[in-house]
C-alpha cells in the first residue's frame, strides 16, 4: 500500500495481518509522524588549474533529497574534493564526492562532476621544427 502525504510518499507492506488497513493506517502515521525530507542545493566549486587554458575550473555536485528521522540535527556535509586540478580531464568527469552523515553515519552522497573541459596549455614550440631549423643554420654556416 501507498501513501503520500505533505510531499513525501510511504510504502507500507503487511503480510497476514488480521487488521490489515489499520496496521497499514498506523506505519503511514509513524513514518509521516517521526521522518522528513530535507533537501540539500547542489554545491559549485572553483578548482585551480595547473597547466591549463584557464585558471580555474567549474565543478558542481547535484541537488539531494534525503528523508531522515525528525531527530537527526546538525547533519555534516563532506566535501572532497582536490585542492587544485591538473590539466586534461574532461566535462562531467567525477573529481570528488560530496558526503552527508549524521554522527558517523553516512546518509546519503553526491559526486562532484567538472561543468565544463579542462583543457591543456597548447604550446607553439614544435620540437622537430626546432631540430630541422637549428641544422638547416649550422649548414649555412
Amino acid at each position: 500500500t501507498c501513501a503520500r502525504r505533505d510531499g513525501l510518499r510511504r510504502v507500507s507492506v503487511t503480510l497476514n495481518a488480521p487488521s490489515d488497513w489499520q496496521d497499514n493506517k498506523n506505519l503511514f502515521d509513524f513514518g509521516f509522524d517521526n521522518y522528513e525530507k530535507i533537501h540539500f542545493d547542489a554545491i559549485s566549486l572553483s578548482i585551480p588549474l595547473v597547466s591549463g587554458q584557464k585558471s580555474n575550473v567549474l565543478a558542481s555536485s547535484s541537488s539531494i533529497s534525503i528523508t531522515i528521522p525528525k531527530e537527526y540535527e546538525d547533519i555534516d556535509i563532506i566535501i572532497e574534493a582536490p585542492r587544485f586540478l591538473f590539466a586534461g580531464a574532461s566535462k562531467g568527469d567525477q573529481i570528488g564526492l560530496v558526503i552527508y552523515k549524521y554522527r558517523s553515519k553516512i546518509l546519503a552522497s553526491s559526486p562532484i562532476l567538472l561543468c565544463e573541459n579542462a583543457d591543456r596549455i597548447k604550446y607553439r614550440f614544435n620540437l622537430f621544427e626546432w631540430f630541422i631549423n637549428l641544422f638547416t643554420k649550422i649548414k649555412e654556416k
